[in-house]
């Protein structure tokens, strides 16, 4: 299956010429081999199905934005079998015990990138933790959809 990066949704200038080079390669920015080359984010943690890193992007105004990815080119929600989704509840619960946070969202972004809004086809959840303290707060939006005068 041909790896999908959508440039349209991309929030940031370096963002959209990094995914570019990811289309170049014909590669997945999301391939656990992958983050690890780029060498800009670690592999927290890791389990048979997904792995933990932080999202390089993160939305404006979060204290914390990590992504769960899933290990294989997955795309459509009906690759999550029963056994890998039974993980993503465990490592949310990890995170929030070592964030030790008091609260957040967890959002999956999956299919058509036209409706999910996402960037990357592959799976991948989004763990955001909105940073109350800041002197800018203000609050975390996390956009489902391509934005009306990008849709073709």
């Amino acid at each position: 299956m041909p790896i999908h990066l959508d440039l349209d949704n991309a929030r940031h200038t370096d963002q959209k010429e990094k995914m570019v080079e990811y289309l170049k390669n014909g590669t997945s920015p999301f391939i656990p081999d992958q983050i690890e080359k780029d060498g800009h984010q670690k592999i927290i943690k890791k389990t048979k199905y997904w792995y933990i890193t932080t999202n390089r992007w993160p939305y404006a105004h979060t204290k914390y934005h990590y992504l769960i990815i899933a290990n294989q080119y997955w795309t459509s929600i009906d690759e999550i079998t029963p056994e890998a989704s039974s993980e993503i509840i465990p490592l949310v619960q990890w995170l929030c015990r070592e964030l030790k946070v008091a609260g957040g969202a967890v959002c999956l972004r999956f299919g058509d990138t036209n409706y999910s809004g996402g960037t990357v086809d592959h799976l991948h959840w989004q763990f955001i933790v909105p940073d109350l303290e800041a002197d800018d707060y203000e609050r975390v939006h996390f956009a489902i959809g391509k934005s009306r005068e990008k849709l073709k």
